[in-house]
């Protein structure tokens, strides 16, 4: 994250614990001050929703999106079903293999 080089000014919002544990372990990786760490978490978080918003995308396409690449590189592919309202969801995933899937054993 470049440096900011507008005045900085101090905000005191109260976070649950296990969320400043996250910035506090997040902040130890990265070298970033727990300061720094939380401006650069909540910079990045506006980011995202701008680009939402341009987009058209929700938080929840987002998050789908992020799971089903994840999982991909992972080696597992999802089945798909639809739910009672007709969307289509995900009912299970498969561990993929080279040339296609592994055979689940049937005991």
């Amino acid at each position: 994250m470049k440096a900011p080089t507008e005045k900085r000014v101090q905000i005191g919002p109260l976070i649950r614990a296990s969320i400043k544990k996250r910035i506090d372990e997040a902040a130890m990786l990265s070298g970033r001050t727990i300061s720094q760490e939380a401006e650069f978490l909540i910079e990045r978080g506006l980011i995202a929703d701008e680009i939402a918003k341009l987009s058209d995308t929700t938080q929840e396409d987002i998050h789908r999106m992020t799971l089903l690449a994840v999982m991909n590189r992972s080696g597992f592919a999802p089945d798909y079903g639809v739910d009672a309202n007709g969307k289509k969801i995900i009912v299970q995933w498969r561990r993929r293999k080279l040339g296609g899937f592994v055979k689940e054993d049937k005991k």
